[in-house]
């Protein structure tokens, strides 16, 4: 049986998901990894192998299932052909956070932008009022565990990747795709289009960006369904 490693999202702690997946998985912290994969404020060309090894530093021996929340998507389908998971779930995910002139349900880079700016201003506003619009309770300890180079790396990130067109992988059974109707940060039809061009499995579920603070019972329950292994 496959071990669940759970990759999180930006300015969040992993434990919002341990609702869904339960303390027996391996949850990676991407917000600590995001200095990693950057070199004089510009993402590393190399920064999917840089993310990969650390990421199996971290995980378990043997076979794996990897999920990831979305910055921890975008993470988890970009390793995955080096990792070779049994099967991967993404949750509120997009190939590319901001739009390009090839895919156009990003965000504007004006965005990403404007948040770098205030969290540089005013970090614990910026922070709440991102976790608000994730439909998740306000948490300002965040700023006692990740150094504002974590977040702003983060940020970064967000504004430079892009794995669009998406290319699908060929050696695992067809991605799981889950995503909140009102989702305020990444649009449905953005996670729609990756499902599609992925070969994925989409689901629409009630909800924001957080769906699955308020689905978990539903969520656990596509998990089941779609064969994977979760241990609440």
């Amino acid at each position: 049986m496959s071990e669940m490693v759970v990759l999180s999202g930006w300015g969040i702690k992993p434990d919002l998901l341990k609702p869904v997946f339960g303390n027996s998985a391996c949850y990676c912290d991407l917000n600590k990894l995001m200095p990693l994969l950057f070199e004089e404020n510009r993402l590393r060309n190399d920064w999917i192998g840089i993310a990969a090894s650390r990421i199996n530093d971290i995980t378990p021996d043997g076979k794996i299932t990897i999920t990831g929340w979305s910055t921890g998507a975008i993470i988890a389908w970009a390793v995955a052909p080096l990792l070779s998971p049994d099967k991967i779930c993404l949750l509120s995910a997009a190939p590319s956070f901001c739009r390009t002139p090839q895919f156009k349900h990003g965000m504007r880079v004006s965005v990403i932008d404007g948040m770098i700016d205030a969290l540089q201003t005013d970090p614990q506003k910026t922070l709440l009022r991102f976790h608000k619009r994730c439909g998740i309770q306000p948490d300002s300890s965040v700023l006692s565990h990740y150094s504002s180079d974590e977040l702003l790396c983060g940020l970064r990130f967000l504004r430079e990747v892009n794995l669009y067109p998406v290319r699908p992988l060929t050696t695992i059974t067809p991605p799981l795709f889950l995503h909140g109707k009102d989702d305020l940060i990444i649009s449905p039809q953005a996670a729609a289009l990756f499902s599609k061009e992925a070969h994925g499995i989409f689901y629409e579920l009630p909800g924001p960006h957080a769906f699955f603070t308020q689905n978990s019972t539903e969520t656990t329950d596509l998990l089941g369904q779609n064969g994977f292994y979760y241990n609440t």
